[in-house]
C-alpha cells in the first residue's frame, strides 16, 4: 500500500511540474519590419562599355561598406527604403584591375512587396524578383540579379551579375 501511495505521489508531482512549464510558441517568420543592410557583394559581374561605336569591357566584382541603408516592409504590403552605402567596385579591363568607390542606394525607393514561396517581389515601376536564401527572426540573406545600364555623356555602361545582400532586423 505504501508503494502504491508513493507511486501516486510521484505521478502527481510529475504532472504538476510538467504543467508549470511554459509552452513554446513558434512565431511565424516574416519579412515584415525594418531591416538594415549589413553586407552587399557581387563576385561574377560582367561589364560592357559602348563608346564611339566600339565595345569594350571585362569582369567586375564589388563589396559594400559604410552602410547607412535600410528598408521597411510594412504590413499593408508596401515597402520603403532609404539611405546609401559605399560600393568598392573593381573591374578587370585589358588585364589591369581598377578600383573605385561609388555611392549606391539599391533599396532607396518605395513600392509594393509580396513574398511568394522563397522569392520576394518588389514592384516599383517594374517587378524585381529577389530570391530569399535564408530568413530567420533576425537575419535575411537575399540574391538578386543585377542588370543595370548607366548612360553617360559619351558612353553607355551595362553591368550584369548576381548581387548578394545580408540584412539585419532592427
Amino acid at each position: 500500500m505504501k508503494l502504491l501511495s508513493n507511486l501516486l505521489l510521484c505521478a502527481l508531482i510529475l504532472c504538476t511540474i510538467s504543467s508549470c512549464q511554459k509552452d513554446e510558441v513558434d512565431l511565424p517568420i516574416t519579412v515584415e519590419g525594418k531591416w538594415e543592410i549589413t553586407a552587399v557583394s557581387c563576385q561574377d559581374g560582367i561589364q560592357t562599355i559602348f563608346k564611339n561605336g566600339s565595345t569594350s569591357g571585362g569582369a567586375f566584382i564589388f563589396q559594400g561598406k559604410s552602410f547607412a541603408s535600410e528598408i521597411e516592409f510594412k504590413t499593408d504590403a508596401t515597402y520603403q527604403g532609404s539611405g546609401t552605402y559605399t560600393r568598392i567596385f573593381s573591374t578587370l579591363v585589358n588585364g589591369e584591375m581598377r578600383s573605385e568607390s561609388l555611392e549606391a542606394n539599391d533599396f532607396a525607393k518605395e513600392g509594393v512587396w509580396e513574398k511568394i514561396d522563397s522569392n520576394l517581389e518588389l514592384t516599383n515601376f517594374d517587378v524585381e524578383t529577389i530570391e530569399i536564401l535564408d530568413l530567420d527572426a533576425h537575419r535575411m540573406s537575399l540574391k538578386a540579379e543585377m542588370n543595370e545600364t548607366i548612360e553617360e555623356t559619351h558612353r553607355t555602361i551595362n553591368n550584369v551579375g548576381m548581387v548578394y545582400y545580408t540584412l539585419r532586423k532592427k
